[in-house]
């Protein structure tokens, strides 16, 4: 599966992981959004919306340690991010309000 591309096609409908939308709240309309963007990709729904989550998630995990790790008094070895997908989800998700913050 092209990862890049699965996230690209998932930016294209912010309502699916932007909690500040109304849409957000739809399940329905979130569900059937979701099988739609799992078909090009050979996935159903929850497949994608699981993926999705995972990649999510560990953004959220890379984000916490990064600025953990630059605090005052924190060691100085915070390298650089190796993940390849980290540019594309942290372009994506600081620009909703609920994650800007993170």
């Amino acid at each position: 599966m092209d990862v890049e591309a699965f996230l690209e096609e998932v930016r294209l409908y912010p309502f699916l992981y932007d909690k500040t939308l109304p849409n957000y709240k739809d399940k329905e309309e979130k569900m059937n959004r979701w099988d739609l963007t799992g078909a090009p990709f050979g996935l159903t729904g929850m497949q994608v919306m699981l993926k999705f989550k995972n990649i999510r998630d560990r953004w959220m995990k890379i984000v916490s340690g990064v600025e953990s790790s630059t605090r005052s008094g924190a060691p100085g070895n915070a390298g650089k991010i190796k993940w390849p997908l980290f540019a594309i989800i942290d372009d994506m998700l600081r620009r909703t309000p609920h994650y800007a913050e993170k």
